[in-house]
């Protein structure tokens, strides 16, 4: 990311890699549209959802192969780990 990116108040979305093992994705979503987020390949995965505020159960239970996108639903959170042994 740039600074103009932090400045730009149009982004409203935000997603990290976080830890080592086990590893996890953290993505935020405070627009008013889903957001598409490509989890890198090298970040790890698959990935397993944990935790996603965009539905109505809250645990997703849903799973990501590696390098692939996530659609992230308008005004959520989604928690994904790594499911690499």
């Amino acid at each position: 990311m740039h600074v103009s990116d932090w400045e730009n108040p149009a982004l409203k979305a935000f997603g990290c890699a976080i830890g080592k093992r086990p590893r996890y994705v953290l993505m935020f979503n405070a627009g008013s549209r889903a957001a598409a987020f490509k989890v890198r390949r090298d970040e790890g995965g698959p990935w397993q959802c944990i935790l996603d505020t965009g539905d109505a159960e809250g645990t997703g239970n849903a799973f990501l192969a590696s390098g692939e996108a996530w659609l992230l639903a308008e005004h959520s959170l989604v928690l994904l780990e790594d499911m690499r042994e």
